[in-house]
């Protein structure tokens, strides 16, 4: 099967590998008074690929809040969410890249991005002979698979905190942690 792309620009289609550069924002607020204190902190995060397409953006917020009742017992509840989404890139993986010879071409001379570049002919020690043909990781691109997958937790943390004396102090904690993960992969039945 080959593919054909007439007056269309391909040359994206046979870079796969970029130069990836992230980022990672952070943000907090503080308030309150003596007795009660807030905070919340929200941070982003992108990862991409050195496979075009490809990425892992992180999301997350924590939200604290603290009561303190006469120095002597103090209540705390820190809620933590985080999102990741993650996209692997149409191309494949990096390592179908670097197992390709280097001078195969990546398009014919029309233009075309064929699916088979070449065909090893292996002999085994009984004489007989095998075909395996050399696949161009290039045409997966162009037929629409995908796969991407999202994870979220939620992190609920309860502390309690009492001083009894000026050295005997008693603490307590309880955690809610809930998980939840989803993924799609589509891989097209002409791959």
């Amino acid at each position: 099967k080959e593919l054909v792309l007439s007056g269309v620009n391909t040359d994206w289609l046979v870079q796969p590998v970029t130069t990836a550069f992230g980022q990672k924002h952070s943000l907090y607020f503080q308030g309150g008074y003596s007795s009660f204190r807030y905070g919340l902190s929200m941070r982003y995060q992108t990862a991409p690929g050195v496979m075009k397409g490809s990425s892992r953006n992180r999301y997350s917020t924590d939200i604290d809040l603290s009561y303190n009742i006469g120095n002597k017992l103090l209540f705390r509840n820190t809620v933590t969410v985080t999102k990741t989404d993650s996209h692997e890139s149409p191309y494949g993986s990096f390592s179908n890249y670097v197992r390709m010879n280097p001078y195969y071409p990546k398009t014919d001379s029309s233009g075309r991005i064929d699916q088979s570049l070449d065909n090893w002919t292996q002999h085994d020690s009984s004489g007989s002979v095998s075909y395996t043909p050399v696949l161009n990781p290039l045409y997966d691109a162009t037929l629409g698979s995908f796969n991407k997958s999202e994870y979220l937790q939620v992190v609920d943390a309860l502390t309690a905190d009492w001083h009894i004396t000026q050295s005997l102090r008693l603490r307590g904690l309880i955690s809610v942690n809930q998980t939840r993960s989803t993924g799609d992969n589509f891989v097209s039945p002409y791959a």
